[in-house]
């Protein structure tokens, strides 16, 4: 009976590693994915402010 307990425990130890690989891979994604929006934010950001740098220093404090 020991031997059976014991490959079962194997079993799921190995069912909990591939678990907390396919979390730690989404929360991987998620990150990147924000990371890539953030910037693409920042950068449209950057583009209408230079669209309308003509409005001077004071718009962004403006903002």
């Amino acid at each position: 009976m020991a031997r059976k307990t014991e490959i079962i425990m194997d079993e799921y130890i190995d069912v909990l590693e591939k678990i907390k690989e396919r979390i730690t891979k989404a929360q991987y994604q998620v990150m990147t994915s924000a990371n890539v929006e953030r910037n693409i934010l920042f950068w449209n950001i950057g583009n209408v402010l230079l669209q309308y740098s003509q409005w001077g220093n004071k718009f962004v404090e403006t903002l």
